[in-house]
């Protein structure tokens, strides 16, 4: 079992030359993602729900897939022969990024009804904003570990077309009332990155390790300004002006996502109607 683990760990830890913003890999990805979302959306808004389903889940298994891998390889130090496990909390997996690990399947699996209509929303609004920002800075995630590079685009990318996907097959769902829903998911996940970011910086504090966390980019103890927004003087804000426009600043941009979809997949009458 060993040599098979070690063996794994090499081949995943592959490194190359690190990929530069809108250079050839980054834009191969961008094409890759644009043609995946055109094509889901031609060829299979209008199927049926049980094979929309499959599509979702589908999506949702190689996912799970990549981020176990990751979670592996960061789990490892190799030494010769030797195994050393020790986690590596910089890839815990509740980035916001992470949240369609643990909506997809409720989208895919779970009964019509109040919580998938929310599921289909937060996928349709909340998560696609997360696989753009990443793919607009894709620098911040690029690393030139060759699997690191690779999950990371194909996660994201993920999050990018089976929303738009979720969004044409199911537009009748695109309603404020769901909406609204879904931004108490939103404003729940945002309440338990709080919560982690504050439990694990005092454990680490107390047993010295000193690493810092920022799930969500929502810790009272680390601030982390995007690239794009670099300059507004957001860092120099008390931390409840910050986390309170970073709130209505993600949720405004979700709703005008959702509804930009909602509007266009009406339009071109790609929304099944049942």
């Amino acid at each position: 079992m060993n040599d098979f683990l070690i063996k794994l760990y090499e081949v995943l830890s592959v490194e190359g030359d690190t990929p530069t913003l809108f250079g050839k890999y980054h834009l191969s990805w961008i094409a890759i993602v644009a043609i995946i979302s055109v094509a889901l959306v031609l060829f299979f808004s209008k199927v049926s729900d049980k094979n929309a389903r499959i599509i979702i889940a589908s999506a949702w298994i190689v996912m799970l897939i990549m981020e176990l891998l990751k979670q592996l390889i960061n789990s490892m130090t190799i030494s010769g022969n030797e195994i050393t496990w020790g986690y590596n909390m910089g890839v815990f997996p509740y980035e916001f990024c992470s949240t369609p690990l643990y909506v997809l399947p409720i989208a895919a699996f779970m009964k019509d009804g109040k919580k998938r209509d929310t599921a289909i929303v937060f996928l349709s609004s909340f998560a696609i904003i997360g696989g753009l920002t990443v793919y607009i800075v894709a620098d911040s995630v690029l690393t030139g570990h060759l699997f690191v590079d690779f999950q990371s685009m194909l996660h994201h990318g993920i999050q990018i077309f089976i929303g738009i996907y979720i969004a044409a097959r199911y537009g009748k769902k695109l309603t404020k009332e769901n909406f609204n829903s879904a931004t108490l998911t939103f404003l729940f996940m945002t309440y338990l990155a709080i919560l982690f970011n504050v439990m694990f910086t005092k454990i680490f504090e107390i047993t010295g390790s000193y690493i810092k966390i920022n799930l969500f980019f929502v810790s009272p103890y680390v601030r982390y300004i995007p690239s794009l927004l670099q300059g507004l003087g957001l860092d120099k804000l008390p931390y409840p002006i910050f986390l309170l426009g970073f709130i209505i600043l993600f949720v405004a941009v979700a709703y005008l996502v959702m509804k930009a979809l909602s509007l266009l997949t009406k339009k071109a009458n790609f929304t099944k109607k049942a």
